[in-house]
């Protein structure tokens, strides 16, 4: 399960760039999030858009 990508020194990325797959406090959709095996606390996305 991805949770977090980097990028750096690529193409137009000069700087380090973080993608996270976790997702916030906020619970306005539950239907978009589901816990992590395994990692007690831990939720994840299940869909990113870039």
């Amino acid at each position: 399960m991805l949770l977090e990508f980097r990028v750096a020194n690529f193409r137009c990325f000069a700087d380090e760039a973080v993608l996270r797959l976790t997702a916030a406090k906020d619970r306005s959709h539950p239907a978009n999030v589901r816990e992590v095996p395994g990692v007690p606390g831990v939720r994840a996305l299940k869909t990113a858009l870039i």
